[in-house]
């Protein structure tokens, strides 16, 4: 499923997801460490907000063999 930019500012159904989160992906590298779309990931894991990358970055993020990714939302108040 592809994430939608700016769902986060709605109530998603079946999620409980609201303005109060953040729509983002979870990105882990298969390898030890990978770049891509000019970020570094690691088997670890990290989070970025949706509204943070392009489409074209999502693009390359999701359809890339050496990264697992996982769409999710991020409570408002947890992101610095």
């Amino acid at each position: 499923m592809r994430p939608v930019p700016g769902a986060a500012q709605q109530l998603v159904a079946g999620t409980g997801a609201s303005e109060d989160e953040i729509e983002a992906l979870f990105i882990r590298s298969v390898p030890e460490s990978f770049r891509r779309s000019g970020h570094r990931f690691t088997r670890e894991g990290h989070g970025i907000a949706l509204d943070l990358l392009s489409d074209d970055q999502v693009e390359a993020l999701v359809n890339d063999p050496n990264l697992v990714v996982e769409h999710c939302w991020f409570p408002r108040k947890d992101v610095s």
